[in-house]
């Protein structure tokens, strides 16, 4: 379901924009990165054991745009006002890391004083028919772009 996602929207998963994809573990982390290379997106990916390659990555991001999967915080002091897409596929432990990870689309990029910052939750839901019909009833979600 995920590929679909990002298959309906690779107009905004390219190069030429700056997107940020926060998952939960190295697994999740893989699959997202192997989904995108299918659909022709090669993204960066950035996770607290690189060590010295993490600075080479978040550059090459900064330089050349695209998509960074991150999967934690990024750490203290990287800056990237270009960014202008964050994906949440995974749940932040904190509202402190929730905070944290939305302020990484919404600073301000004094290079774009048009930038527009797009957040994008996604949330799985139980497939519908295991609902039962007062579920149905209740759990009307408006099917949105994303």
């Amino acid at each position: 379901k995920l590929k679909d996602i990002f298959i309906k929207n690779s107009n905004i998963l390219n190069s030429k924009n700056y997107s940020l994809i926060f998952c939960n573990n190295t697994n999740q982390l893989r699959e997202i990165h192997n989904q995108l290379e299918e659909i022709g997106i090669f993204p960066y990916v950035y996770f607290g054991e690189m060590h010295d390659d993490a600075d080479k990555t978040i550059d090459n991001f900064i330089t050349n745009g695209g998509v960074l999967i991150a999967m934690e915080m990024l750490k203290e002091g990287v800056n990237i006002p270009q960014l202008s897409n964050l994906l949440l596929v995974s749940s932040s432990k904190s509202e402190l890391e929730s905070v944290q990870r939305r302020g990484r689309v919404l600073r301000k990029d004094k290079n774009n004083q048009n930038k527009i910052a797009n957040i994008y939750d996604i949330i799985v839901l139980p497939d519908p028919i295991h609902f039962d019909d007062q579920d149905r009833k209740s759990t009307r979600l408006n099917s949105s772009h994303w």
